[in-house]
């Protein structure tokens, strides 16, 4: 009904605006014809009033000395001399009077085709202005009858949210997607409780129709949709629609919500969900410097060292690990973690042999058993490539993981083995003992 009104309303202007046309040229031309009259008419008044004439008056002195034949030459002479000035006063009268005669002409044209131009110019802005609403008027009716439309729509599709049969609801749910007359304060509580039930009833559909209400529900209102998507996270993690939705949640800039990421990494009593949460984090730009600090301090060691192992796979260098280690506390610094700590460093490319000494005193002392220091020992050869470096590195074991650890035997392994390096540096360190 709104397209007709708009059809009619356009027929009607354009009707007005050719009868306008008419009446405009009407006038223009009655105003060119009146301008053109006047002017002749003011012209044929002005040189019928004008006398171009000139009368002789010539007089001569004659006495009776005077000679006729001098008379009559001076007489020719002055004849001549007169009419010839005559002429020439007559011509310039005439030329100034032609040249007023062209001057008032123009200046009469000029005003009445400033009048013509002034009635013409008020039709033109009068029309400009109708055409503007007309157009105002074209333009608005599409929005308007689409507007019209998606409020239509939702009447018609709200039901179905309900419907038991699981492809005329996730059919909806993307008509719903491309609605955008779904307002916050009407359609929010109502898709959101739909979404959550989504994994109440999971079927083929609950991936697609999750993805699509989570994004109806961010227009509507992007923080409290974040809020809701991490509430279903907590109990649905395994789900698969997970893949999708965690790096959703993980692209908010509020503090609220990394802090939600942070305490979900460092949460210790739920591993599984922890470890779907790292599978799905899909952008390790995630873990920034703030998030990689908070993670040594928090999380767990497996966890710390699995995201630390994949950020120096992905961003090789782009990470000081150095630096980071330094906040590693003493549950990072036991014997299973520091052969991890020190390959993250040689994968990093920052491994360095006063690094390993550095890393090695700060071994929490546990108990060992003296195979286990054994390895910790044979391992020191990749990471110490020089034999004084190798004979300090074994000293500080030793210093650490002292007591009810045969050495004697350790020994015995190392040269049965012939790692001669080895050998030789436990017989340095005793003799320098001695």
């Amino acid at each position: 009904m709104g397209y007709i009104r708009v059809v009619h309303k356009l027929k009607r202007q354009s009707t007005n605006m050719t009868k306008n046309k008419s009446a405009i040229n009407f006038t223009i031309g009655l105003l060119l014809m009146a301008a053109f009259a006047l002017g002749i008419m003011l012209t044929l008044i002005y040189k019928n009033s004008y006398a171009n004439k000139t009368n002789f008056n010539i007089s001569f002195k004659v006495t009776d000395t005077t000679d006729v034949k001098e008379l009559r030459k001076i007489s020719n002479e002055n004849y001549q001399r007169f009419i010839s000035e005559s002429i020439e006063k007559v011509v310039s009268k005439e030329f100034d009077r032609t040249t007023n005669y062209l001057n008032y002409t123009i200046v009469l044209f000029a005003v009445f085709l400033t009048l013509i131009l002034v009635v013409f110019g008020f039709f033109t802005v009068k029309k400009m202005t109708e055409a503007k609403e007309l157009l105002e008027a074209i333009m608005a009716a599409p929005e308007s009858m689409m507007t019209k439309y998606y409020q239509n729509q939702i009447s018609e599709l709200i039901p179905n949210l309900i419907s038991s049969n699981s492809a005329v609801k996730s059919d909806t749910i993307i008509k719903l997607y491309s609605n955008t007359e779904l307002v916050k304060e009407k359609h929010y509580d109502m898709l959101s409780k739909i979404m959550e039930q989504e994994y109440d009833n999971i079927t083929s559909y609950t991936t697609m129709n999750v993805l699509n209400l989570f994004e109806i529900l961010c227009r509507l209102d992007y923080s409290k949709t974040i809020d809701l998507g991490y509430q279903i996270f907590s109990k649905h993690y395994s789900h698969r629609s997970m893949v999708f939705l965690v790096p959703l949640l993980l692209e908010s800039p509020e503090r609220k919500h990394k802090t939600l990421f942070h305490s979900y990494l460092s949460d210790t009593s739920n591993p599984n969900r922890t470890n779907k949460l790292i599978q799905n984090v899909e952008n390790f730009d995630i873990y920034d410097n703030e998030t990689l600090k908070y993670l040594v301090k928090n999380a767990s060691p497996n966890v710390v060292f699995r995201i630390l192992n994949s950020l120096v796979q992905k961003r090789k260098g782009e990470i000081d690990i150095v630096k980071l280690m330094e906040d590693f506390d003493e549950r990072l610094f036991t014997y299973p973690y520091f052969n991890q700590s020190i390959n993250l460093l040689k994968q990093n490319n920052q491994l360095e042999n006063k690094l390993v000494l550095k890393f090695l005193e700060r071994i929490k002392s546990d108990s060992l058993n003296t195979n286990q220091v054994q390895n910790l020992i044979r391992n020191l050869i990749s990471y110490l490539p020089e034999d004084d470096d190798l004979a300090k590195g074994i000293l500080i074991v030793k210093e650490i993981f002292d007591e009810d650890i045969d050495y004697k035997k350790m020994r015995r392994d190392f040269k049965q083995e012939n790692n001669t390096r080895l050998v030789n540096a436990l017989d340095k360190i005793k003799n320098e003992k001695k």
